[in-house]
């Protein structure tokens, strides 16, 4: 009989197959299921730690399998996967730290928040590229948006992090009024004027088309075009990423020495 561990490795070739993971699991139990899952994860092997993520989510949030299977498999997770969990935001591979961080987030367990304001403590000062997916799992996992995560990220000494907020605050919006609006008017605000220049050019033009986006005649005709700045938070890190292999880490040192290898880089003719 295959071994579960090795059958769970390869759950991308059977994705969201309903049957085969109800099966698994008849075959194997929620136990030993879950087991599987966190030695994956704890192997800390990008693919087959991606597989297992993937799996966990599919098992853990309603709409894949049997509600009923769900129900009983997020009653054992608790116990029986958060632990690997915890241990999984510490791996030496990036792409995997941020699959846990996004697993954390989608399984919606309000009490397991704490794994990840730990995880922004531990890395407020060397991961630039995982605290705003931290950020962003704590708004969703959190009764209410905790602005101090944003507000500790603009004010850090090292550039990057600050930059980092920029991708932390992005993606809540919600229209004037709102404290997420007045929350990205401020923090575009603060970093307008930063001694980062590359940062500081890219707050100006979230600025403009956030002020732009809350004027009542954003599309009148006549409104001239924004022009995204050479450098953005988004495309270093799809940058930096690309040209790493999935298994590979990084220091904020060589995510610097990147970034100012683009800001030294002549403008494209």
């Amino acid at each position: 009989m295959p071994d579960p561990v090795a059958e769970i490795a390869r759950y991308f070739d059977h994705l969201g197959e309903r049957a085969w993971i109800e099966q698994l699991v008849h075959t194997w139990g929620v136990p030993g299921v879950l087991r599987g899952i966190s030695d994956l994860v704890m192997s800390g092997a990008p693919e087959p730690a991606h597989n297992a993520l993937t799996l966990a989510r599919d098992l853990g949030i309603r709409g894949t399998v049997d509600a009923d299977m769900t129900s009983r498999v997020r009653a054992e997770m608790p116990a029986l996967l958060f632990p690997a969990l915890r241990q999984g935001l510490h791996a030496s591979a990036y792409s995997v730290r941020a699959g846990v961080v996004y697993t954390i987030g989608k399984l919606s367990f309000d009490d397991q928040a704490q794994l990840l304001r730990d995880a922004f403590e531990y890395f407020l000062e060397r991961d630039p590229l995982l605290l705003p997916r931290i950020v962003h799992e704590l708004f969703w996992l959190l009764p209410a948006p905790e602005w101090s995560y944003v507000e500790r990220l603009a004010s850090a000494a090292h550039r990057l992090i600050r930059w980092s907020t920029l991708a932390a605050v992005e993606p809540f919006s919600f229209g004037p009024g709102t404290d997420a609006f007045g929350q990205q008017r401020r923090t575009y605000e603060r970093l307008s004027t930063d001694a980062c220049e590359p940062l500081a050019a890219e707050s100006r033009h979230r600025l403009a088309a956030l002020l732009r986006g809350s004027e009542a005649d954003a599309d009148a005709a006549g409104s001239p075009p924004l022009v995204e700045p050479r450098l953005t938070f988004a495309g270093i890190e799809i940058g930096f990423t690309n040209q790493r292999p999935a298994a590979a880490d990084y220091t904020i040192e060589e995510l610097d020495a990147f970034v100012e290898a683009r800001i030294q880089r002549p403008r494209d003719r």
